[in-house]
C-alpha cells in the first residue's frame, strides 16, 4: 500500500521498486550497448571507405587516366587502325564488359573503353547525371587521348542512347553504330510506376547499407544478389576483376545506377525516332527476338539508310555469350567503313 500525498486514502502500486544500484547498472549496460552499435557502425563506414579507395587506386594504376573537369576517368586502348571503335556500356556495366573483344585482335582497329564516372576506377560525378552530358564527356576522353580517325561506336542498352546522342552530336564524326539490345525498342515499355518505384526503393536500401560495408560482407558468403557480379565471378578473365567486384558494391555504385535509371527514365520520356537525323552510314542493331516491332523497324529504317537488324532468341551478356560473333561483326562493319573511304 502507498498513501497519495495530502489524501487520507490509500492505492496498489504495481511498479516495482528498483533500487538506484540496479538503475546504475542498467544506465551503464545501455550507454554500453549504444557505444558498441556507434563504434561498429564507425568501424564499418571507416573499412567500406578504405575498401572502396584500395579498389580505385589499384584500378587507376592499371588503366589510363583521362580526365573532364577536375574528375578524372579511367580508360584503355587495344589495338590499331584507322577505325577507332569506341565501346559504351550498359547501365551498371564496367569496362570488362567488353573485355572478351578486346582480348582479340580486329584487324584495322583501335579499341577504346571506359569506365563511366561512379563505376570502376573512375570519378564520382556530382550532380545529376545527363545523356547529353556523358555523349560529351565521352567525346572530350577521345580528343584528349589524342586519337584520329574513322569512329565506330559499339554499346548496349543504356550505352545506345549515350552513342545515339553521340551521333546527333557528332554526325562527322561517325562512321558506323553497333547497338546492342537498343532502348529505341523500349521508348513506349509499359514498365509501370509501381515498378520503378520497388526498382528505386531497392536501390537506395543498397545504398544504405552499403555504407556500412554489408553489400560486400554478404558477397563473401555469396548472399549478395548483383546479376554483373556473379556474371564476372564466372566468365570475365581479368587481374582486375577482384576490385571491380569490391567497386560494386560501394556506395557511389548503388548511387550512379539510381542516378542513371533517373537520367534513362527522362531521355526516354522525351525520346522520338521521329527526330533523328537521316544517315547514311553501316548501322547493325542487335535485339531480342522477344522485342521485335515492325513499326519501330520501319521507322528506324527511314533514318539509317544502311540499316540491319539482327535478332537473336537471347541476348543477355551478349559480349560473353556470342563474343566470337561480335568480334567477326565488328571486323565486318569495319570493313564496309573501310569500302565507303
Amino acid at each position: 500500500m502507498k498513501f497519495i500525498e495530502h489524501s487520507n486514502s490509500v492505492y496498489k502500486s504495481n511498479k516495482k521498486y528498483v533500487s538506484p544500484k540496479v538503475k546504475k547498472v542498467r544506465k551503464i549496460i545501455l550507454e554500453s550497448v549504444v557505444f558498441i552499435v556507434v563504434l561498429v557502425i564507425l568501424v564499418g563506414i571507416l573499412h567500406e571507405s578504405i575498401q572502396s579507395n584500395n579498389a580505385s587506386n589499384a584500378l587507376r594504376s592499371a588503366h589510363k587516366l583521362g580526365g573532364y573537369g577536375e574528375n578524372k576517368i579511367t580508360y584503355g586502348v587495344s589495338g590499331s587502325g584507322s577505325t577507332i571503335t569506341l565501346f559504351e556500356s550498359d547501365i551498371g556495366e564496367t569496362l570488362l564488359e567488353w573485355n572478351p573483344i578486346i582480348r582479340e585482335s580486329i584487324s584495322g582497329t583501335r579499341m577504346i573503353y571506359y569506365d563511366r564516372f561512379g563505376y570502376g576506377g573512375s570519378d564520382v560525378l556530382k550532380g545529376k547525371i545527363k545523356v547529353e552530358t556523358q555523349s560529351d564527356i565521352l567525346d572530350n576522353l577521345v580528343n584528349n587521348a589524342g586519337y584520329k580517325g574513322n569512329y565506330l561506336l559499339v554499346s548496349e542498352g543504356y550505352g545506345s542512347l549515350i552513342h545515339l546522342d553521340y551521333l546527333e552530336k557528332y554526325k562527322d564524326k561517325v562512321s558506323g553504330m553497333i547497338l546492342i539490345n537498343p532502348y529505341v525498342f523500349m521508348v513506349n515499355s509499359n514498365e509501370s510506376f509501381f515498378d520503378k518505384l520497388i526498382f528505386k526503393i531497392k536501390l537506395w536500401w543498397m545504398k544504405l547499407i552499403s555504407t556500412l560495408g554489408i553489400p560486400r560482407l554478404l558477397n563473401k558468403f555469396s548472399l549478395l544478389n548483383n546479376p554483373y557480379i556473379d556474371l564476372y565471378n564466372e566468365r570475365a578473365i581479368s587481374r582486375n576483376k577482384e576490385n571491380y567486384i569490391n567497386k560494386m558494391v560501394s556506395k557511389n555504385y548503388y548511387d550512379t545506377i539510381l542516378k542513371e535509371k533517373e537520367s534513362m527514365d527522362k531521355y526516354l520520356k522525351n525520346f522520338s525516332l521521329d527526330n533523328l537525323g537521316v544517315y547514311d552510314i553501316p548501322v547493325v542493331i542487335i535485339e531480342s527476338e522477344k522485342n521485335r516491332n515492325e513499326n519501330i523497324e520501319k521507322k528506324l529504317k527511314e533514318h539509317f539508310k544502311n540499316l540491319e537488324i539482327i535478332y537473336f532468341e537471347n541476348t543477355d551478356n551478349f559480349s560473353y555469350t556470342h563474343s566470337e560473333y561480335l568480334i567477326n561483326l565488328i571486323s565486318n562493319v569495319n570493313s564496309r567503313i573501310e569500302e565507303r573511304k
